[in-house]
């Protein structure tokens, strides 16, 4: 079982391969991509992707990133629409991580099973 060739990386629009395995990329992929919206505001994107579960992490790149708020969502039996459950609150009132982790567990995966989604949302409510 060899590691996939650099080809199959994940790409960017502008062809920059953002995939970076560490020790075995079999197990695990972490995507680190930092967009700049404007001359201000810079946003970080970090996921590490693991078997059918995602870790992602969406803050200003440091030294101002914090972790103030993680969700997990996953589609279960019971339901059609995904659980979520805050396992940090982030700030007051702020329904976004919540509703935006639930509509990525929505989303199947290519083998048609659904993920189960950790997101950590931490830029301000008038940013997202």
């Amino acid at each position: 079982a060899d590691a996939p060739p650099a080809s199959d990386a994940l790409e960017t629009p502008s062809n920059d391969p953002i995939l970076m395995p560490l020790e075995n990329p079999t197990l695990f992929h972490v995507f680190d991509y930092i967009r700049e919206f404007t001359d201000k505001v810079k946003v970080q994107f970090y996921v590490v992707a693991l078997d059918r579960t995602f870790i992602i992490h969406i803050s200003f790149p440091a030294p101002r990133d914090i972790l103030s708020s993680l969700n997990v969502a996953t589609k279960t039996r019971f339901d059609p629409v995904p659980s979520v459950t805050a396992l940090m609150k982030g700030l007051p009132m702020d329904e976004f991580s919540t509703s935006f982790a639930r509509r990525l567990a929505q989303r199947p995966l290519p083998d048609g099973s659904t993920p189960i989604i950790f997101l950590s949302y931490n830029l301000p409510p008038q940013n997202p």
